[in-house]
């Protein structure tokens, strides 16, 4: 609820309401997330300079969001190391979401779909709201998140 709230006053703060610089939005979730990393943990981010409409950033944020806090909570279990963020142009209108660690790893016989988990039900519906290709890698070592979607231009609606 409070990253829901958070995300909501970051859009409503700035100028622009129909669309979103993702590399400042995106950058103001990272320093929010690494204020809840335990010591030893770290977060790398790197974000292309687009914007999208504000529509797509609520549930991409989100799912930012559920991504790092799960990598940090169980690919570290023992608390020190490192996830990564990467939002990049994967092609004309598309942009790709990468969230990795370098981890413990998925279990060999994970099946997303068949978890269960809150979590997971929460990362595939966002996955599915951006209308995304979502799919879990093996980091070797570690796990890879890969997120490919389009890009939802703003529109202006008439006043």
């Amino acid at each position: 609820v409070t990253t829901i709230a958070q995300v909501h006053d970051r859009l409503w703060r700035a100028d622009e309401v129909h669309s979103v610089q993702l590399a400042a939005f995106l950058g103001e979730l990272c320093d929010q997330l690494r204020t809840t990393a335990r010591p030893g943990q770290t977060l790398s981010c790197t974000f292309a300079p687009v914007s999208i409409a504000t529509d797509q950033a609520v549930p991409l944020a989100l799912l930012v969001n559920e991504l790092v806090t799960n990598a940090f909570k169980y690919a570290y279990p023992e608390g020190a190391g490192d996830v990564q963020i990467a939002l990049e142009e994967a092609g004309p209108g598309r942009l790709r979401l990468t969230v990795s660690d370098q981890g413990r790893g998925l279990p060999p016989d994970f099946d997303a779909e068949a978890s269960g988990s809150l979590g997971m039900t929460l990362i595939a519906g966002l996955s599915s709201q951006l209308r995304g290709q979502m799919e879990w890698q093996d980091g070797g070592p570690g796990t890879r998140f890969v997120l490919d979607f389009a890009r939802q231009e703003a529109t202006r609606e008439p006043v």
